[in-house]
């Protein structure tokens, strides 16, 4: 500071308008903008939550749970920064109270306040080193002496006089900057998080000569007789609850006494469509002896038939190139399209006026699969399809409302139930008399509702 400074101030409330001010003054309650700021977090941490959803990443991933965590972290650093920074102001006193006409004096060693009524004190004087913050509002200077709070209006002072208080400080920062750190840090953690998913998915990219085996039946039964081979490709619809080991477990069941056999494999990335899928489809994959290959869409995309979207043709022509690579190396292999459901409510996010209802939904997206069922059969490929979508309308139709919703775990997922009836779905296809004289069942189905499923199925 190459001099001193002297100015004559009046604290006549001029920073009253600032949100700080006026909680400093007990004019405000903390508790406004520590409800203000827990409501941005919150906007935040539900953007990213629908982000996760839109992207369709579902299903576990230890990823995911490391993104709650750091949500959940970033909140409580907010609330932390308010408790420290926002309500400590409302409970301890400013060194020169509104109203007050007091000397402020700037030197090379120290800042003085002298007044008749500053603080009950004449005169007080603060060296350097005890001032130790420096927050900059709107409107003025707050510092923090001896755990009391100083405003300097910004109005009654020269800007060069301001800076060259601010630079005898060492600058301003936000007092207990570290909570800001925190919160500034967990967010960001937590969106690389989601993107990590996304880039990485379930699986890794499988390279040449392997199958990643995201899902491999638990009980595959090791006894000679016919093996079937399946190969499940798609994303969280496909691997939610480990469908695939699921249907191998079905038709696996010991119970059975039989000699037919089946092992499950699958290539499911969290948010993938079939058009991810195409590139990592080498040789090593498709080269390898594969009975039943399925073949799972992202959730919307086959009900598109009808609209003028490139979309919907678009997955048309991929399942044209994988049925073709597959099938040229492999000419019995059966390719079948996972005919997946409507959202519980119709979908909420894209497509809302297509996609209203569960029912509207549910009735587009059969006549796709069937729609390309019909164009790739007329280019010289047979395919079938797995009707798990019907069987979640036959539960709407014939069940209750709780049972169908029972089938979700949010508006697209399948849950526990979901993804058994899915599982028994694409099994009684594949083997209609194993499935239904098959005794197991995930634990926490209940028997009963897999008695109700089966009865959908024997329709």
């Amino acid at each position: 500071m190459t001099q001193d400074i002297e100015r004559k101030i009046c604290n006549n409330g001029s920073y009253r308008s600032e949100a700080y001010s006026e909680i400093a003054q007990g004019r405000r309650s903390p508790m406004a903008l520590y409800f203000f700021e827990l409501v941005l977090g919150g906007i935040l941490f539900l953007s990213l939550s629908w982000l996760l959803s839109t992207l369709d990443l579902g299903g576990f991933s230890p990823l995911l749970l490391i993104f709650t965590v750091f949500c959940v972290l970033g909140l409580v650093s907010i609330a932390w920064q308010c408790k420290k920074n926002v309500g400590s102001w409302a409970t301890k006193n400013l060194l020169i109270e509104p109203g007050e006409l007091v000397t402020i004096s700037a030197s090379e060693e120290a800042l003085e306040v002298n007044g008749s009524s500053a603080s009950e004190e004449s005169s007080k004087s603060f060296s350097w080193s005890e001032l130790k913050g420096c927050s900059e509002t709107g409107k003025g200077l707050f510092f923090l002496v001896n755990e009391r709070y100083l405003y300097l209006p910004k109005s009654q002072f020269l800007p060069i006089e301001l800076e060259a208080i601010k630079s005898r400080i060492g600058g301003t920062k936000p007092i207990g900057s570290s909570s800001r750190f925190l919160f500034s840090c967990f967010f960001p953690l937590a969106a690389i998080c989601i993107v990590a998913h996304y880039a990485l998915g379930s699986v890794s990219s499988p390279k040449a000569g392997d199958v990643s085996l995201v899902e491999k039946a638990s009980s595959f039964l090791q006894v000679e007789g016919a093996r079937t081979k399946i190969l499940f490709i798609g994303n969280s619809l496909t691997s939610s609850f480990r469908i695939p080991s699921q249907v191998c477990s079905i038709l696996n069941d010991p119970s059975l006494e039989s000699n037919q056999t089946y092992e499950c494999q699958s290539l499911a990335r969290g948010g993938a469509w079939l058009k991810d899928h195409v590139p990592t489809l080498n040789s090593g994959i498709v080269n390898q002896d594969w009975d039943i290959v399925v073949l799972q869409e992202q959730s919307m995309v086959p009900g598109l038939m009808t609209t003028s979207r490139t979309e919907y043709q678009t997955y048309v022509a991929n399942l044209e190139q994988i049925s073709r690579k597959f099938t040229a190396s492999n000419p019995g292999v059966k390719i079948y399209l996972y005919q997946t459901w409507g959202h519980v409510d119709g979908s909420k996010r894209m497509f809302q006026t297509l996609f209203p209802t569960f029912e509207i939904m549910n009735g587009r997206l059969s006549d796709g699969f069937r729609g390309a069922q019909r164009q790739l059969k007329g280019n010289g490929f047979e395919l079938r399809i797995l009707p798990v979508g019907d069987s979640f309308a036959e539960v709407k139709s014939r069940g209750s409302e709780k049972v169908f919703q029972n089938l979700y775990t949010d508006d697209r997922h399948p849950s526990r139930d979901g993804s058994y009836l899915s599982a028994l779905t694409i099994a009684n296809e594949f083997n209609r008399e194993l499935a239904q004289k098959s005794t197991w069942k995930p634990e926490g189905v209940k028997l009963e509702r897999k008695r109700f499923f089966l009865e959908i199925l024997r329709k």
